[in-house]
């Protein structure tokens, strides 16, 4: 007789992190795939294995972990990425944000929220007026187009996602512990909730999170990334997939139309230049602020920092006081401290970031919402 998810995980909240652990560094000379769900790091293996670069591998990457870590990232989301073109030897950014609805005006705002004029307050972050264009789905496009290798295609490099949302794949603990926090949220969210759940007859409304070990499909999410693939931004920002997004905004209260998608189609992602800070270096100071996404980003004042220029960052570049693993013993290399960050990358290059902690990445994707209330507003 099988085992079944239930047998294998005794525990409905085993508990993950009981113990501290460190991984030792990976290195290679063939690229890198760095995500928090292996399946979703095997998809961009392939990509790079079939001749893809980076950027591809960084699309794949972020569809698949949508589909299987959809608490993480989606294409309902935003993206933004930071691109290392090795033969220009510079550092090229992607702001792949959604506007706001044109009907979403301050005024509007506040009598929808019944709110008096100059009282201070904000927008829920579950209401539908939180809601923005989804900007990842173009994001995606360009992504691949201004910065891809040209040898695969937008539907080659989403085919593993759209695998695994077509055949079915085991959800892992962390993916069922968030996805079961956010069971009531979902189901309050829209009412397609049950295309992101297990049915379950003997669940609340027949649907369930999915437990560690449960194989799970999500054929709809899979349909949408093959209408994308297929039909590119068109795909996504008009036609049944656009018309099922503003339905379900408006029936939730929004004010989204069919325009506000219309106009990030033919608007897109915006180019810009990547923050850039010194790190390990000589330079003392005050790093000046920058504008990203229509906010003013501080990073503060940073003690020490220098940039690898054109040069590629070397071990001792990157661990000025590392001493030689001979002059350590065994306890004291197990507890030396990570300083990994989760991306998606090929061999390390340059150093841009917002974080001045961050590791170096040479393409980083992903997902964010940002509140509306601190997004730029259209340009009319």
């Amino acid at each position: 007789m099988a085992l079944n998810a239930r047998a294998i995980y005794p525990s409905s909240n085993p508990d993950f992190i009981s113990f501290p652990s460190r991984r030792s560094v990976v290195h290679s000379t063939q690229g890198i795939i760095a995500c928090t769900q292996p399946l979703a790091a095997q998809a961009g293996q392939r990509i790079l294995r079939d001749g893809g670069n980076a950027a591809d591998a960084a699309v794949a990457v972020a569809a698949a972990l949508n589909m299987t870590e959809p608490s993480s990232t989606g294409i309902g989301g935003d993206m933004f990425c930071l691109f290392y073109a090795a033969k220009e030897r510079k550092v090229r950014a992607l702001n792949g944000s959604g506007r706001s609805s044109q009907n979403s005006t301050l005024a509007r705002m506040r009598d929808d929220l019944g709110m008096k004029p100059g009282d201070p307050g904000e927008i829920p972050i579950a209401s539908a007026h939180s809601v923005t264009t989804p900007g990842a789905a173009g994001g995606w496009v360009d992504t691949v187009e201004k910065f891809g290798s040209g040898k695969l295609s937008l539907e080659q490099i989403l085919t593993p996602a759209i695998e695994l949302g077509e055949q079915g794949f085991p959800v892992s603990e962390l993916a069922s512990f968030f996805w079961r926090n956010g069971e009531k949220a979902i189901k309050k969210a829209s009412p397609n909730f049950g295309e992101i759940l297990k049915s379950d007859p003997h669940a609340p409304d027949g649907k369930r999170a999915p437990l560690p070990g449960e194989l799970m499909k999500n054929p709809t999410l899979a349909n949408t990334f093959r209408l994308l693939a297929k039909h590119g931004k068109k795909g996504f920002y008009s036609g049944s997939v656009a018309e099922a997004i503003v339905k379900v905004v408006q029936d939730l209260g929004g004010r989204y139309e069919m325009d506000d998608l219309s106009y990030h189609l033919q608007q897109g992602s915006q180019e810009g230049d990547a923050i850039r800070l010194r790190f390990n270096g000589q330079d003392i100071g005050k790093v000046h602020t920058h504008p990203v996404d229509g906010r003013v980003q501080p990073l503060g004042r940073v003690k020490k920092a220098s940039m690898f220029g054109n040069t590629h960052p070397t071990a001792r570049a990157l661990w000025p006081s590392w001493p030689s693993a001979s002059s350590r013993s065994s306890s004291e290399l197990r507890k030396s401290p990570s300083s990994a960050k989760p991306t998606t990358t090929a061999p390390p290059t340059s150093t841009p970031s917002s974080n001045p902690s961050a590791s170096p990445s040479p393409t980083q994707i992903g997902s964010s919402r940002i509140p509306p209330s601190q997004r730029s507003p259209r340009k009319r």
